[in-house]
């Protein structure tokens, strides 16, 4: 569901893959909870705010492609990661290629630096 460009909630069952419509800004809290056939999220390029636990132990995420040349910025109220319940899964994200610098130093996102990888997009 997306109201005013926030995406509240993803209809969850049985996807594999979800790419957030360009226009979307920030989500609402835990917009992937537990979705568990959930593989790839694509983040637009309109993306400004992101918050934790806007992946919440999703067991089979491989891939996140982050298409926005700045960092989202992180809710600095929120004492959960952007990746809740993660540590075992084998995943990584994907963003434009020249702003690996600028994620892997950002809030929230430096939590991960391990997981960022540049791509061209």
């Amino acid at each position: 569901l997306v109201k005013d460009n926030i995406l509240y909630g993803v209809a969850a069952y049985g996807i594999t893959k979800y790419a957030i419509p360009e226009g979307v800004t920030k989500v609402a809290y835990r917009p992937f909870n537990r979705i568990d056939t959930l593989e790839e999220i694509v983040i637009p390029s309109t993306f400004k705010t992101i918050s934790g636990k806007f992946v919440d132990a999703c067991k089979n995420l491989k891939s996140v492609y982050c298409n926005s040349v700045t960092p989202p910025a992180f809710s600095s109220d929120d004492t959960h990661g952007i990746f809740y319940g993660m540590e075992d899964v084998q995943y990584y994200i994907y963003v434009p290629l020249n702003s690996v610098p600028k994620y892997k130093a950002a809030e929230g996102w430096k939590d991960y630096a391990d997981k960022i990888q540049g791509i061209v997009l």
